[in-house]
């Protein structure tokens, strides 16, 4: 579970920077040497998303993962638990 949260922050923070690197006008190369994602696929599927989602709603589902995160550190929820609630919940934010 630990490494599912790991890989979704990772994804989440991709997403956040790609989007400020946008709106600052780079190039979809340039981009993806800021990021550090050198092949085509992971480059388009992060900039396609940072171009679905609004940076409310990332900003909003990164505090959802943290939240998760923690839970889950301090025992307070089962891992497998909490990262089902974790995707629902995300997959609602992602509709707002």
């Amino acid at each position: 579970s630990s490494y599912i949260i790991v890989m979704l922050a990772r994804q989440l923070r991709l997403v956040l920077m790609a989007q400020e690197l946008v709106a600052e006008r780079m190039t979809k190369d340039e981009v993806g040497r800021r990021l550090g994602l050198t092949a085509s696929l992971p480059l388009r599927k992060t900039m396609e998303q940072a171009g679905r989602y609004s940076q409310w709603q990332m900003i909003a589902m990164h505090r959802r993962l943290m939240d998760t995160d923690l839970a889950i550190k301090r025992g307070a929820v089962a891992s497998e638990l909490a990262l089902e609630t974790l995707v629902a919940e995300l997959c609602g934010v992602a509709r707002e």
